[in-house]
C-alpha cells in the first residue's frame, strides 16, 4: 500500500511540476477536460516540452506522457477496454513506446499490456515490484522476458529520464 501511494505521489508531483512550469520553462500552460465519452482526452500542454494527456479507456486508468524525445505510458486501461485504449493510442499518433510505469497489478492497470506488446514497440517496463499471481500478470511477465523487454521495478528515490528535461521521481 506505501509503495502504492508513492507512485500515485509520484505522478501527482510529476502533474503538479509540469503544469506550474518547474524547470525554468517560459512556456505557457494550459489545459482541457474532457466531458462525456464522445471526448477521448484531457491534455496538459507545457510550452514545447511535454504533453499529458488522460486517455479515455473507461474504467481503468492510462497517462500519455510525451516528450521530443519520449513516449511514456503510465498504467495501460483495464481488461475489458483494451479496444478504447487501442484506439486512443492510435488516435495520439503512438507507435513506440519508450517506458511503460505500472503503478499496481490490478486489471484495471494492467489490462492492456498484451495489446501494448502485440501492436506497439516497447522499449522498458517498470512497476512497483508487487508480484501477482493472476494470469494477466504472469502472461505479461513472459512476453516481457521473450521479448527481451527490460523490467524493474521502482523504488523511492528512483528517477526516472523522460527527456527533453522532463523527468518522473519516486517518493
Amino acid at each position: 500500500m506505501r509503495k502504492k501511494i508513492g507512485m500515485i505521489l509520484g505522478i501527482i508531483m510529476l502533474a503538479i511540476a509540469v503544469l506550474t512550469g518547474c524547470g525554468g520553462s517560459q512556456g505557457t500552460s494550459s489545459s482541457s477536460a474532457s466531458s462525456g465519452a464522445a471526448k477521448s482526452s484531457a491534455t496538459a500542454t507545457a510550452g514545447k516540452d511535454v504533453t499529458i494527456k488522460m486517455l479515455n479507456v473507461g474504467q481503468g486508468d492510462s497517462i500519455l506522457i510525451q516528450t521530443a524525445e519520449q513516449t511514456v505510458l503510465i498504467d495501460t486501461s483495464d481488461v475489458d477496454e483494451r479496444d478504447k485504449f487501442k484506439r486512443e493510442l492510435d488516435k495520439a499518433g503512438v507507435k513506440k513506446i519508450d517506458k511503460v510505469i505500472l503503478t499496481h497489478p490490478h486489471a484495471d492497470h494492467i489490462g492492456g499490456m498484451d495489446v501494448l506488446l502485440k501492436d506497439y514497440q516497447v522499449g522498458e517496463v517498470y512497476d512497483n515490484g508487487m508480484p501477482s499471481t493472476s494470469k494477466l500478470y504472469i502472461g505479461y511477465m513472459k512476453q516481457l522476458k521473450s521479448k527481451g523487454i527490460k523490467h524493474a521495478a521502482l523504488k523511492a528515490g528512483d528517477v526516472l529520464d523522460f527527456g527533453s528535461g522532463v523527468s518522473f521521481k519516486v517518493f
